[in-house]
């Protein structure tokens, strides 16, 4: 039998507990949450961009932008106290009280962290439009993150990343929001494009890496 927790404790939710809450669609132009185009507009800007890489044999690379979650919800207090006065019978009862009564207050802790985390996603959004340079362009391709597409090759894209997450970090410093996000970070990952994969296999390896980071 495995010991009961402490009142110490954390339970750490699974991500995908409060990703179902959180708002993932567009209207073919624009995703509904952020404002960041559709993932549609930017597979047509980046069949374009690497046709035009091939004929004038300039670099370019995706970075991808996950916003990754770290929470944990503290166990509720105990309700009520079981003693050898208590018949099994009301021991029971009061059992499943405390599963439902868990069960609820889970149900609304992870909305709360729905709503939170779409609030997250909504800054992130903002800092990379603002941030990026001319000719390169974004979309909310997942429901926990962005790619960017950079004029560059991975040594500018590392420099671009880290101009992105010092303005993220910037941005989560003044907005009170955020606190109630507890350690929020967006992680990145570069992807290079080598000009020898066309960009079917170029976008499957990006999947790949972002999927799997």
């Amino acid at each position: 039998m495995k010991p009961s927790p402490s009142e110490n404790s954390v339970e750490f939710l699974n991500q995908g507990a409060f990703l179902n809450q959180v708002e993932f669609s567009n209207n073919g132009a624009l995703d509904s949450l952020t404002g960041a185009p559709a993932p549609k507009v930017f597979f047509d800007n980046l069949a374009r961009e690497i046709s035009k890489s091939k004929r004038k044999f300039q670099p370019i690379s995706i970075v991808m932008v996950q916003v990754l979650p770290n929470f944990a919800l503290a166990p509720e207090k105990v309700l009520g106290t079981s003693s050898k006065a208590l018949t099994k019978k009301v021991q029971i009862e009061t059992k499943k009280v405390q599963i439902e009564t868990k069960k609820v207050q889970n149900e609304k802790y992870i909305n709360l962290l729905g709503s939170a985390y779409e609030k997250e996603l909504i800054l992130v959004g903002r800092c990379l439009k603002s941030n990026m340079r001319g000719g390169d362009f974004y979309s909310r391709i997942a429901d926990n993150g962005f790619w960017i597409c950079l004029q560059g090759d991975a040594i500018d894209a590392q420099k671009a990343a880290n101009r992105f997450a010092l303005k993220i970090s910037e941005a989560n410093n003044l907005d009170k929001d955020h606190l109630m996000v507890e350690n929020q970070r967006a992680k990145f990952v570069i992807c290079e494009w080598d000009g020898s994969v066309n960009e079917a296999e170029w976008i499957q390896k990006i999947d790949l890496l972002y999927f799997s980071s």
